[in-house]
Formats: C-alpha cells, structure tokens, sequence
C-alpha cells in the first residue's frame, strides 16, 4: 500500500510538473505576443509623430508664407492710399488754380455758370478724398 500511495503521489507530481510546463509555456508565448504587439504599436506610433510632425512643419511653413504676403499686401495697399491721397490733394490745388484763373478771367457769357461746375467739382473731390481718408483710417485700426 505504501508502494502505492508513493507512486500515486509521485504520477501527481510529475502531473503537476507536466501541468505547471504548460502554464509556463502558455504564459511564456503570451509574454512573447504582447512584447510583439508592443513593438507594433511603438512603431506605428513612431511612424505617426514623424507624419504629425512633418505636417506640422508643413502647415507653420505656410503659415509663414502667408503672413509674409499679407503684410505685402497691406504694405502696398497703405501706399497706394497715401499715393492716391497725394494726388487728390494735387488736383485738389490744380482745380482751386484753374477756379482763381477763371475768376479773374470773367468771361462775358457763362461765368457763374463755369464757377458753379468748378465748385461742384471741388466738392465732389473733397468728398472723394474724405472716404478716402476714412478707409485708409479703419485699415488701420486691426
């Protein structure tokens, strides 16, 4: 009977040995999957950053380039309105001239009715340079 029981107890230990192997192993193939997975996914990461960051490059290049041409535009647009005033405020002087001469000139036939044009022109000018000057006042305010 002692035969017995010691062999019995010693098929259980080999059993339970063979048993524990195979945990093991089933543990071992699962820690080798997860590291494998893991890799992937460190990589694809990997690979994501260097795309986001490529496109993040892209995208601050562009930026610039667009801020760069808007202030060209902007540049260009002040001298343009200060160009215009210029010559407004030349036309301007050139009309109160051609008035003045008009004036001294007295013709015999029409003379109030060239004064009357000659004014209505200066006050169309006039307000022709005022819008002038207030759009060129609000593009600067932003």
């Amino acid at each position: 009977m002692v035969n017995n029981t010691v062999a019995q107890v010693q098929t259980f230990e080999l059993r339970s040995e063979v048993h524990s192997d195979d945990l093991a192993n089933k543990f071992r193939q699962q820690v080798l999957r997860s590291g494998e997975e893991c890799k992937i996914v460190q990589e694809q990461t990997a690979t994501l950053k260097q795309i986001l960051k490529r496109r993040a490059d892209e995208m601050q290049e562009k930026l610039s380039k667009v801020t760069q041409r808007l202030e060209q535009i902007s540049t260009r647009r002040a001298l343009d309105i200060e160009g215009c005033l210029s010559e407004l405020g030349t036309f301007f002087r050139k009309m109160k001239t051609i008035e003045e001469r008009v004036a001294r000139a007295e013709p015999k036939v029409g003379k109030d009715d060239i004064l009357s044009d000659v004014r209505n022109l200066k006050k169309e000018i006039k307000k022709f340079q005022q819008e002038v000057s207030r759009e060129r006042g609000s593009e600067q305010k932003p």
